[in-house]
């Protein structure tokens, strides 16, 4: 029931009916309690659990960090780790997962940058530029994540961030060439930058456009009850472990 089914097709494991007597054996088993801390920011806490927001379970543990907080991008990060208590013994912990939340005016920002630092807007290259800015958001988001933990970024509005440049150099007179050459192009270079990130710089990337704070609120909650019920994800090898995150994405 819930999210195993899906999950066991998409990594092509049989799910069978467990016979009664391996129930009650599985029943009377002690287990870790399973509990999934996550450590968010104090907007986004008050977002997960602001009016009308659905009421987590026990399991899930929110909890404010400071240390989560936006950098001068704006990025913040969200901290997953789930815990197996067992009384009397010594706690096991997942490997983290962590999320950042990349504004897409912040992306924009570096993807102009970079066609302005390789010059003449109109004759830069689009790889060039859409490489160089994921590599400023790699460098962005090292202080986030060390390369032992699974990353993810989601990209917030960013076809909204494109529109807002846009009306911006066009009001503007102070626009410079090579920006006033690139917006043309602006939307599918950030997007193959964003691909770049995640071909190139190790974070698996998700872009959410319409409605985008709550769309990330939703998915947030699903990472985290995937997380707290798939039991054998803080055992798993780490390419099982990167199948169920895919599988949940």
């Amino acid at each position: 029931g819930g999210l195993g089914d899906p999950l066991c097709a998409a990594l092509g494991v049989p799910l069978e009916a467990p016979s009664s007597s391996s129930s009650a054996a599985a029943a009377a088993a002690p287990g870790p309690r399973r509990v999934v801390h996550v450590a968010v920011v104090a907007a986004v806490l008050r977002r997960l659990l602001g009016g009308g927001a659905e009421v987590p379970p026990p399991e899930v543990r929110l909890e404010a960090s400071a240390a989560l907080g936006a950098d001068v991008n704006g990025i913040t990060a969200v901290r997953m780790v789930v815990v197996g208590e067992l009384t009397g013994q010594q706690d096991f912990r997942s490997r983290p997962l962590v999320v950042a939340l990349v504004p897409g005016a912040a992306l924009v920002r570096l993807v102009l940058a970079a066609w302005e630092d390789l010059g003449a807007g109109a004759g830069a290259c689009e790889a060039a530029v859409a490489e160089r800015a994921a590599l400023g958001l790699a460098a962005a988001l090292a202080a986030r994540a060390s390369e032992q933990d699974i990353r993810l970024a989601l990209v917030e509005g960013l076809r909204a961030a494109v529109l807002a440049e846009s009306k911006a150099a066009g009001v503007g007179a102070g626009a410079s060439t090579a920006r006033a050459a690139a917006l043309p192009r602006l939307l599918a270079t950030a997007e193959l930058a964003a691909l770049l990130l995640d071909l190139r710089c190790g974070w698996r990337v998700r872009v959410h456009e319409a409605r985008a704070a709550e769309a990330t609120d939703r998915f947030l909650r699903t990472l985290a009850r995937v997380a707290l019920e798939e039991a054998m994800l803080p055992f798993a090898a780490p390419r099982l472990q990167q199948r169920l995150l895919a599988a949940a994405v």
